[in-house]
């Protein structure tokens, strides 16, 4: 160990002797300076910065009281057996530009396991976490990216996700039940269930982008948003609304459906999208809908599913460009500028 922070190289090598002859092998190994935290309970009010990455095990719980700040470029690696559990209050402030961005995945770096899905079990908001935020992040390779539970107990959203990335999740990229999540510039890329908001709650996605291609390791056989109010009760009110959003998935014919909604109960179900491009064969019933195009290919950039490739930009001709509607969001996904006025729906503004 040293204070280096930059990654390193260490090389040795042995000697095989056999019968008079001595034959070199060469071995080669990198590393990095890390912070090893294992069963830790965050307290109080800590930092973590971008100094050296955070590699977590055992029981990981940022208490009741506590307020977890992530500052721009930080690194978190997190054990297959170890949820990111969140009692109190999570604030994540990323910056534009991969390496501002802040990353969560699994702590398996060694091929194939970098890229399996399922690496670990993902960020979990309890029913006593409050006032949480997570803007500029990417967030890949967990079982459950993101789990939001119950209602905030303070002023506002639960949770603010902002121009985060959420890719390759084995279940779902965000499942909410019974809460509030109010999401800008969202990109959920490749996950098994992509958006489950559940239970009834409040939700708002604008300029979000979700997209569901099935690969070697993920198949996509559910659709890539699913509403319902249902409780143990009956139904729970539940207010959501999409807004220059792009939901899609590939046509292999496991989904006809990717936008599905189900009412339970007679409490209030008040869904609405507005300027969305989306693939559906059936209408979603009950919502209000305007300036929907449907059934035609986004024009993503590019998309390579051998190669489990997934560009979510916008091509030239993507019927997606000027297709939105006014909203207050001025940046996209990047950070890049966004008119006000005949915005791109989806993520990304094509520049």
């Amino acid at each position: 160990p040293t204070t280096a922070t930059l990654p390193f190289v260490v090389r040795d090598s042995v000697a095989l002797e056999y019968n008079g002859n001595t034959q070199w092998i060469q071995l080669e190994a990198y590393g990095q300076q890390a912070r090893f935290l294992r069963n830790v309970v965050i307290r109080g009010q800590q930092t973590w910065d971008s100094t050296l990455p955070y590699v977590i095990s055992g029981t990981f719980t940022v208490d009741t009281t506590a307020i977890l700040t992530v500052l721009p470029g930080t690194r978190i690696y997190i054990n297959a057996r170890t949820p990111f559990l969140v009692h109190g209050s999570l604030q994540v402030l990323g910056a534009a530009g991969d390496s501002n961005n802040v990353h969560f995945r699994s702590d398996r770096l060694d091929a194939p396991y970098n890229e399996y899905p399922a690496g670990y079990p993902g960020i979990v908001f309890s029913a006593a976490s409050k006032n949480n935020k997570i803007q500029f992040a990417q967030i890949s390779n967990a079982y459950q990216a993101v789990v939001v539970a119950g209602p905030n107990s303070g002023a506002g959203p639960k949770l603010q996700l902002w121009e985060t990335v959420i890719q390759n999740c084995y279940d779902a990229a965000v499942l909410a039940g019974g809460t509030s999540v109010h999401a800008r510039n969202l990109v959920v890329r490749n996950s098994g269930k992509g958006v489950q908001l559940l239970a009834g709650g409040d939700y708002n996605f604008t300029h979000c982008t979700l997209a569901s291609f099935g690969d070697a390791f993920i198949t996509h056989k559910d659709p890539t948003l699913v509403i319902n109010n249902s409780t143990t009760t009956g139904g729970a009110p539940l207010q959501a609304q999409f807004q220059n959003c792009i939901i899609w998935g590939d046509s292999s014919g496991l989904v006809p459906n990717e936008v599905v909604l189900n009412r339970a109960g007679s409490a209030a179900f008040n869904v609405r999208f507005d300027a969305v491009l989306w693939r559906v064969k059936d209408t979603p019933q009950p919502a209000t809908i305007t300036g929907a195009i449907n059934n035609q290919l986004p024009g993503f950039d590019s998309i390579n599913i051998s190669k489990r490739f997934y560009d979510l930009k916008l091509s030239a001709t993507s019927p997606a460009i000027n297709k939105g509607v006014t909203t207050t969001v001025n940046i996209d996904a990047d950070g890049k500028p966004r008119p006000v006025a005949q915005p791109d729906l989806g993520a990304y503004e094509r520049q």
